[in-house]
This record gives C-alpha cells, structure tokens and sequence, in this order.
C-alpha cells in the first residue's frame, strides 16, 4: 500500500484561500473573486484526487482481506489433517506395543509408555440417566432487551439508563 496517500492534501490552498478571502471582504476588485473561483477549483480537484487515492488504498487493504480468510481456512484445514495423522500415529503405535506385551521402551530421544488411564465415565444413554445424576447448567446473565428499548424510548417512554443515540459511519461503494 502505497503510505504517502495517507498525507494531509496541500494546505497552501487553505492559506490561499483565507487571503483571498480576506482580500474580497475589503475589495470589490472582480479579479479576487476570479481568483479565488480558481483556487477552489484547484483545491476541490486536489481533494477529490486525494480521497480517491484514500478510497483506493482502503479497497487494496479490504481486497486482502478474503485472502488472509483463505489462509487461515487453510492452515485451520491443516493443523486438523495433521492432528489426525498424530491420533492415527499414536493408535498404531499402542496397537503395536500391546500385541508385542511391551508396556514401555526406551529410545535414544524419547521414552514411549503405554500408560494406563484413570477410570472414566461412557455415557452409552443420556435419556436414562436417573435425575440425581444430571447437573443443570447456569442461568445466562441478564442483559438488555435493546429492540425493547429502542421501541419504548421511541414512542416517548422513558428507560432509565438508556438513551437513542444515532451515529454515522463511512459508506464507499
């Protein structure tokens, strides 16, 4: 992206202008006012031109947007492929351990053991699982009902805490 876009337009303008300004409210002379039509011109162009770049930049930036979405879709895709290459490893390894009676070996970098896991519980049921049994997951906390707010606060009632406030944002197309 191209930085010097991001400088302030050419302000020699803006004290061109505030002279000719100046100068028209002590002077009838037509040549000022012609003048000044001029600089405005001039600068309006500039300004146009700038923000046009500004505008330019933004939609470079926007545009490689979706290909960093790509890149993370892809790398997500592969940490999961190489996750189960590591599962389907790992499984092969303690199948082979096991059908050889090896519960432990002794490697020049690494010590591979077959350990024996803590008991677990297998949910095979849920439904039959008796009541005493189930835990009820928290309440959500309590937030705003905005739409709720927003049609009381229109129709004049009031909501403490609560206020319309209507902001503007940057549309390019």
């Amino acid at each position: 992206m191209n930085t010097d876009v991001l400088a302030r337009p050419d302000s020699r303008h803006a004290y061109k202008l505030t002279e000719l300004i100046n100068r028209l409210q002590t002077t009838d002379d037509e040549e000022v006012l012609v003048e000044l039509m001029e600089v405005l011109e001039t600068a309006g162009e500039e300004f146009r031109d700038h923000l046009q770049e500004l505008v330019d930049a933004r939609n470079e930036v926007n545009a490689s947007i979706a290909g960093v979405d790509a890149e993370i879709k892809r790398l997500e895709d592969l940490r999961l492929e190489r996750e189960v290459r590591v599962n389907s490893i790992e499984r092969y390894i303690n199948t082979w351990l096991s059908n050889i009676g090896m519960s432990e070996v002794l490697l020049p970098r690494n010590t591979v053991r077959i350990k024996t896991n803590p008991v677990k519980v297998v949910v095979l049921d849920e439904s039959l699982i008796p009541e005493p049994f189930m835990r009820q997951p928290p309440t959500p906390k309590k937030e705003p009902d905005k739409v709720a707010i927003k049609k009381a606060l229109q129709s004049g009632i009031e909501v403490a805490g609560c206020e319309l406030a209507q902001e503007t944002k940057l549309q390019i197309k």
